[in-house]
């Protein structure tokens, strides 16, 4: 029985201590702790020496043991916290939480990394400080991500919109360049670990893609994009006497009354229709830009340059291009069947947009739930029968109250691919 375990931090190299015979895992494999999923309990992924991964799994605390590969210090190791002339002052603290770094600047946020820049880098401490420079990134990185998501579910609030702009206009592009120094200096020391390898291989990306002058580019994207959210996210419908946006349209499009659904798809239009000219500008302003950067670092369209900055190694633009043809070839003659025999079912000249979504039977359309705490409470069920390590996720995002499905006016489009 293991009591009193401390907690394991993010990226620790861990061992187990039982047998896990249904992931085909025994004593003493040794993983890395990919994230946190509650107090004590842990995603932890297991690789083989080729860094293939081959499990990944939600432990607790007490059947694993933190393996280290450096001496333990008495002393807390050393990190920079603010600067006297030219030379570095060090104390002994990384932020504490995301949360000290809310409405932190670009000057109170650089000198951590001019710390990690500083600290001697060997092999020997080369685990320590990988994990040290990870621990800032997630710190600084969900604090972006937690500004994000403010201003994203409130576009209209003039503080948050200024928060957005500091972190995704100023603070980002600085950082992907101290991030980049940060991995040429990993690289050029020539350290690796067979879990590493990918990340390694991503690193020496980021720094061969790099380009300084590309920083101002990047913040002029970031400002486009928050335009843009902000238009949409104020787009609204007049409906029924009262008022409706964009998204809380869409159950219309399902109605059995086609007038209904008509009426409905072509309200979701209208805002748009109307800021055409807007949002056209701003599209011709954001491929620009675009183009730009993609020049910038060496690339003949922004298409070639994104499949490589996002780390797209195992396939090429032309393994897409097939890709493409294959669909074209194959399921687009079957979609057209399909859309045939819709047309048929429902007994139509035409198939119109606004007859897509609906039941071709003409059955009244599902309402599993009257309000967002139903569905979450259901859909927390469902992912936990499906698996607990998904479950727990799930769980953890619902408890912290990461979750804002409801739609209102101010809000911005479309969903989440971010971290915390």
């Amino acid at each position: 029985m293991h009591t009193d375990t401390p907690p394991i931090a993010p990226y620790a190299i861990v061992a187990l201590l039982d047998d896990v015979p249904d992931e085909g895992l025994m004593r003493g494999h040794v993983g890395t702790v990919v994230e946190t999923l509650a107090p004590g309990r842990y995603a932890v992924e297991f690789g083989d020496d080729e860094g293939r991964l081959y499990a990944l799994v939600a432990l607790g605390s007490a059947q694993l043991i933190a393996l280290h590969y450096a001496p333990v210090h008495a002393d807390p190791p050393i990190r920079l916290t603010e600067t006297e002339g030219d030379a570095p002052m060090l104390a002994a603290t990384l932020p504490t939480s995301p949360d000290t770094l809310t409405r932190a600047t670009w000057d109170e946020i650089l000198p951590y990394f001019t710390a990690l820049a500083a600290r001697p880098l060997t092999h020997e401490n080369a685990e320590e400080w990988v994990r040290d420079w990870s621990t800032l990134e997630e710190m600084v990185r969900e604090a972006a991500s937690r500004a994000h998501v403010a201003y994203t579910t409130d576009t209209a609030d003039p503080q948050k919109e200024a928060d957005e702009l500091r972190w995704s206009g100023e603070i980002g592009p600085k950082m992907h360049e101290q991030h980049t120094a940060l991995a040429k200096r990993l690289l050029d020391l020539g350290w690796t670990r067979p879990d590493m390898e990918t990340t390694l291989r991503r690193f020496q990306n980021s720094f061969d893609l790099f380009r300084a002058e590309n920083i101002p580019v990047r913040t002029a994207i970031s400002q486009l994009d928050i335009r843009y959210q902000k238009t949409t996210g104020a787009m609204t419908v007049p409906w029924e006497g009262g008022e409706k946006t964009v998204q809380q349209l869409q159950p219309y499009l399902l109605d059995t009354d086609r007038t209904v659904r008509e009426r409905a798809f072509r309200g979701m239009a209208q805002p748009y229709i109307a800021a055409r000219d807007d949002l056209a500008a701003l599209f011709d302003e954001q491929f620009v830009l675009r183009e730009t950067l993609a020049r910038n670092a060496g690339f003949g369209n922004f298409r070639d340059y994104m499949h490589r900055e996002k780390n797209r190694f195992d396939y090429t633009p032309d393994d897409c291009f097939r890709f493409h043809d294959a669909v074209e070839q194959t399921v687009t003659p079957a979609v057209e069947r399909i859309y045939a025999r819709r047309r048929t079912q429902l007994g139509v000249e035409t198939l119109r947009p606004w007859d897509t979504a609906n039941d071709p039977a003409g059955r009244a359309p599902l309402h599993p739930f009257d309000d967002v705490g139903v569905l979450i409470a259901r859909a927390r069920t469902i992912f936990q029968t499906l698996d607990p390590a998904l479950g727990g996720y799930f769980g953890t995002m619902a408890d912290e109250q990461l979750l804002d499905l409801d739609n209102r006016k101010g809000k911005a489009p479309g969903g989440y691919c971010t971290r915390f």
